[in-house]
């Protein structure tokens, strides 16, 4: 019962913040609370919403807009910003009211105690070694000496999570979701809204497409109707594997999540050159002085769209042909977003270890995959297949080889948390 009273207050005064502030920032604040008030005691996370809470309302008025602003503080390490939502409406103004007698009360009452206010107070705990890792590197060096490789943490399990069903409607990844090494660190964040069980299970198992699909088709009717929210917290910097490692404890843990794998010879395709030693006109190695894609290219300004550095972008054409663009990308990547537009496993066997830049269009597949016995014209466009080895200069030649299939054990429908 006194966990809930003091979680309560703590949700109340985060309540009191401006309503821009709130919605960005306060879902992230309680999860700090419940994460480092039983370390470190309620009063000093009491004490840091409470400064927060007065510096954003004498922030509030005096703004003339919205005006993000990095902090000094060692905490914040710029990633919070003083903002508002002008005008300020009449709720938020009574809100105002309100949150400035209940600082007045409790700074008396402290006053009066001879209570002391901790120094060491900021928005969010998590970010706290972090920020600390960040000010102690010289200026410039890499971010990977913030952890040095002797000391790095081995990241099991998040240290706070949180599941619930997903009445967002939408759907939001904190980072890239794919199966490669594209990834945005995030101090340990996750937050994934409204993604089926499926789509967790092919992130934290790195799964390929038709994996999840003989998986899913074992599952019970909730595990492939409903949509989850999950937001994790670790203290520290995971790298993208170390995501997969702690979401498959939390899926065990919550879920009660139970899978083996089997092996055996089955239909691959081996993806190799169609002429050795030799790519296709569309596919270019990136230029090895520009590794961050900061040179536009012809090719790039011909077409519609360019996709981000580092990863590859599928969109679909004004003539209403499928296209995927990448730059700066290995073959690997490429290998894992074409996964969905075979019909069996993918290996790569050019011998290609660079970056390339690539762009080609295809038809897109027929549903059912077969060809529309009832269209009057053919579809226009070439298959992916063709359009690989006429644009990219590879080829799919069928083969066999070991195939892992993944067969579900066990699964349960998680409580609210």
């Amino acid at each position: 019962m006194a966990n809930k009273v003091v979680q309560f207050i703590y949700r109340c005064i985060v309540n009191l913040h401006p309503a821009e502030f709130r919605d960005k920032f306060g879902r992230e604040m309680l999860l700090d609370f419940q994460e480092g008030a039983a370390g470190l005691g309620c009063t000093r996370f009491y004490a840091d919403a409470l400064l927060s809470l007065g510096r954003q309302w004498l922030q509030s008025p005096a703004s003339g807009g919205f005006e993000p602003r990095s902090d000094a503080s060692p905490l914040l390490n710029g990633h919070y910003a003083m903002i508002r939502n002008p005008p300020l409406t009449p709720l938020e103004w009574c809100r105002g009211l309100v949150a400035s007698v209940t600082l007045l009360v409790l700074c008396g009452y402290w006053l009066g105690a001879g209570s002391r206010i901790p120094r060491d107070t900021g928005i969010v705990f998590a970010a706290r070694k972090v920020a600390q890792a960040a000010q102690s590197r010289p200026f410039g060096s890499p971010q990977e000496s913030a952890e040095p490789a002797a000391v790095r943490r081995d990241f099991k399990q998040f240290d706070v999570a949180s599941v619930r069903e997903s009445k967002a409607g939408t759907t939001y990844v904190s980072f890239p979701f794919g199966a490669d090494d594209t990834y945005l660190p995030t101090h340990g964040f996750m937050q994934m809204i409204g993604l089926p069980l499926g789509a967790y299970i092919q992130f934290a198992y790195k799964m390929t497409p038709a994996q999840v699909v003989a998986l899913q088709s074992k599952f019970p009717d909730w595990a492939l109707s409903t949509r989850y929210d999950i937001e994790a917290r670790v203290e520290g910097e995971p790298t993208k594997d170390d995501m997969r490692t702690m979401l498959r404890a939390l899926l065990a843990d919550r879920f009660k999540l139970q899978l083996h794998s089997v092996t055996a010879t089955d239909k691959v395709y081996d993806l190799v050159l169609a002429r050795p030693g030799k790519t296709g006109p569309a596919l270019q190695e990136h230029p090895g002085s520009d590794p961050d894609c900061k040179l536009d290219s012809a090719r790039d300004s011909a077409h519609d769209s360019s996709a981000p550095c580092g990863t590859i972008l599928q969109s679909v054409s004004g003539a209403g042909l499928m296209r995927m663009t990448g730059r700066n990308v290995s073959i690997t990547q490429f290998v894992l977003a074409s996964l969905t537009k075979v019909d069996r496993p993918l290996r790569d066997k050019t011998g290609l270890t660079g970056k390339y830049d690539f762009t080609f269009e295809f038809a897109p597949p027929r549903i059912g995959g077969g060809p529309d016995i009832n269209a009057s014209e053919p579809q226009p466009g070439m298959t992916f297949k063709d359009a690989i080895q006429e644009r990219l200069g590879l080829k799919l030649v069928p083969d066999k080889g070991p195939v892992t299939t993944h067969i579900l054990d066990r699964v349960e429908k998680p409580t609210e948390n």
